[in-house]
């Protein structure tokens, strides 16, 4: 595992604990990881321009999904999307998406099961978007 997904785990790690204390992540902040992310693969060539484009797409989807569905889907989250498809590519960001998306139904599931959250309760979905990081870069090692 690179010095920069651990960078990543760790700068979403933050933004996961921001988000389960305040319900809300500071948007600079998230700009500040999307910079950093862009800058990286323009210094590094990691991935192409094409692809972090690409990769930001997902959150596009995403936004369009709360246009049109009235989804509740935070900002911050899908910020974090963009943030993290630009650095990691479509791909990456796509297998992250469908871990988190598991694991939030999963535990959201447990939670209603337990009645320690209702049907109406938001749950803070970075920390999932974080678990899904972590799944990803143990499926792309």
């Amino acid at each position: 595992m690179s010095i920069y997904i651990i960078t990543l785990l760790c700068a979403v790690g933050v933004l996961a604990f921001i988000d389960i204390r305040r319900k809300s992540v500071s948007v600079i902040g998230l700009i500040a990881l999307f910079s950093f992310c862009v800058i990286y693969n323009l210094i590094t060539g990691q991935i192409s321009g094409i692809s972090m484009l690409l990769g930001t797409l997902p959150a596009g989807a995403m936004l369009l999904m709360v246009k049109i569905m009235g989804l509740r889907i935070g900002a911050g989250d899908i910020l974090l999307i963009a943030a993290l498809g630009a650095g990691l590519g479509a791909e990456s960001v796509c297998i992250i998406l469908f871990a988190a998306s598991c694991l939030c139904a999963a535990v959201s599931g447990v939670l209603l099961g337990l009645k320690k959250i209702k049907k109406e309760s938001t749950v803070a979905f970075i920390p999932f978007i974080g678990a899904g990081l972590a799944v990803s870069s143990f499926v792309q090692m």
